[in-house]
């Protein structure tokens, strides 16, 4: 099986299906825990990522961010969130990257 996430999202329910693979009932029981357990944060990760680009596109600070070319909903809502408000705090852009 390789070795990145979607394989494994992949390869689990064939193995846990796979009656003839010589896994024990124990560490079927483990697997199908990590199984869940991976469904579990894929749902987490959308649910966050929907808020997220909820909050880019409702933003006016965040809109006008992802004008500049590199600047997704990721970077401008963390800009947002580590700035805040008042922007108006730095002199100039070299002050804010410092």
């Amino acid at each position: 099986m390789a070795q990145h996430v979607p394989a494994l999202r992949k390869a689990l329910p064939e193995i846990l299906e796979d009656a003839e693979n010589g896994l024990s009932v124990y560490f079927r029981t483990l697997l199908d825990g990590l199984r869940a357990d991976l469904v579990y944060l894929d749902e987490q990760i959308d649910r966050l990522d929907q808020n997220m680009q909820h909050q880019a596109s409702t933003n006016a600070q965040a809109r006008k961010l992802q004008q500049l070319r590199g600047i997704g909903p990721i970077t401008a809502t963390a800009l947002v969130a580590a700035i805040g408000q008042n922007s108006g705090q730095f002199k100039r852009g070299r002050d804010l990257a410092a």
